[in-house]
């Protein structure tokens, strides 16, 4: 449900068209919110998936090399936790971080539904997953592709 400002018209003063109970509603700016929103998660996001991230990373980087250095996942979280400690596996994390992605996607999102609601405020399923396939395109090409 979107959240609605009620603005009061008096009537007859919209281009000589009078509403019939003189008020009008218009949706809130959620895009801006979104952006917020989608900032804050893709932080928590971040801390909590980063690790995991930094774990394939470092198996993929060994798999390369000419002497392994790990035997597995959880040798690699033993490894990096006896080196550097817990904070050993957020390491590069402060770079990572600044990935607008998740921003992007939620404000992107907000932007089409708000384009693409019906007159009572409301997205059908089919519009509900253009608004997300197009969210999802524009976070590619303006977050991940140049980013990543």
């Amino acid at each position: 449900m979107v959240p609605l400002v009620e603005m009061k018209i008096p009537l007859g003063q919209i281009s000589g068209i009078s509403p019939p109970i003189g008020i009008v509603k218009h949706p809130s700016n959620k895009a801006l919110k979104g952006l917020i929103a989608g900032a804050v998660s893709g932080v928590v996001e971040m801390a909590i998936n980063f690790p995991t991230d930094y774990v394939k990373t470092q198996l993929q980087l060994d798999e390369k090399s000419t002497q392994r250095r790990y035997t597995g996942m959880l040798d690699v979280i033993k490894q990096t936790v006896r080196r550097h400690g817990v904070q050993g596996l957020y390491r590069g994390l402060n770079v990572a971080i600044w990935n607008p992605k998740v921003a992007v996607r939620f404000a992107a999102f907000e932007s089409f539904r708000k384009i693409a609601v019906d007159e009572r405020g409301q997205l059908t399923s089919g519009r509900l997953l253009l608004c997300g396939m197009a969210a999802g395109c524009c976070e590619a090409i303006l977050a991940v592709t140049p980013i990543e």
